[in-house]
């Protein structure tokens, strides 16, 4: 479980974007989920500017029919800042948002959650809503619908970082600095000495728990237990989730009961059957159920 936390953790590598002395922000774990090759969309091979570097995915596709806003790709930001233009752009009064999408980076998912929760729209998941997506955008929903044959996928947070520190009884410093080592490696960046090593560092961690703070803030905000966001990664759901090896990180979800024991509330699955339906489970065979001892 050790490995295969440290490894999602370490899922985003950095690009720098025309600085080569620009310290690497932390690795972001809710970066773009990948599902199976059946399921993926084409890629591009475009860094974020100034972020981080994840397999980005072509803009988002973003229109409003009725009251009803349509997101379907990737949530970063300049998907953000086009999902903006067009709810600056229309006169309609939006009361829900229909989403399908493998996730994308915090701090966009983080400001379109907190304009969803904001506005007290409910979210419709159509197909998958992964990742950033489950953990930021559908938490956030007033009400909560998950069509027929959809699903909700967690694999982690920010807070991943902190969990495996406990889980290793290591202190957070040293786990942060193990990721920023494996960071700098792959990074087009020259460490010139001990002092700029620390510097950059420093840099590293400062912007890591400016990042936890805004997501402890935004699920205090919306009601949300984050405990949900690293659950998945307890020891009795390592097989589980390791089929394949502890090379193979699946995601979880879990049932609608068990959500509303994290504070996840007002959710609903269009299917004849209770969620996740052997139909959800059969077309994503990548995310596993995990249940929640009473």
């Amino acid at each position: 479980m050790l490995r295969a936390a440290i490894v999602l953790a370490l899922t985003a590598v950095w690009l720098a974007a025309g600085c080569a002395q620009s310290p690497p922000l932390p690795r972001d774990p809710t970066a773009t989920y990948v599902p199976p090759p059946t399921a993926t969309p084409e890629p591009t091979a475009t860094p974020v500017p100034g972020h981080i570097w994840i397999q980005s995915l072509p803009l988002a596709e973003v229109s409003i029919v009725g009251s009803i806003l349509l997101y379907d790709g990737i949530i970063d930001q300049p998907s953000y800042d086009h999902f903006r233009r067009i709810v600056a752009a229309s006169d309609v009064v939006i009361k829900t948002i229909q989403i399908r999408s493998n996730g994308g980076d915090t701090s966009s998912s983080l400001m379109m959650g907190e304009w969803i929760f904001d506005q007290g729209l409910d979210v419709v998941v159509e197909d998958y809503c992964f990742s950033a997506c489950a953990n930021y955008i559908f938490t956030a929903g007033r009400g909560k619908v998950i069509k027929d044959g959809s699903v909700v996928g967690w694999h982690g947070s920010n807070l991943t970082s902190e969990f495996v520190a406990n889980d290793l009884g290591i202190t957070l410093e040293e786990q942060l600095k193990q990721e920023f080592d494996a960071s700098i490696e792959d990074a087009p960046i020259q460490v010139e000495s001990s002092a700029h090593y620390q510097m950059l560092f420093s840099q590293y961690k400062g912007s890591y728990l400016r990042q936890v703070d805004d997501e402890r803030k935004f699920f205090e905000k919306i009601g949300v237990n984050p405990k949900l966001l690293t659950f998945g990664f307890l020891s009795e759901h390592h097989d589980a989730l390791h089929t394949e090896g502890d090379d193979h990180y699946s995601l979880w979800t879990f049932s609608i009961e068990d959500m509303e024991r994290f504070g996840v509330s007002n959710v609903s699955y269009e299917g004849d059957r209770e969620y996740p339906s052997d139909l959800t489970l059969e077309i994503s065979p990548d995310v596993v159920l995990v249940s929640v001892p009473e």
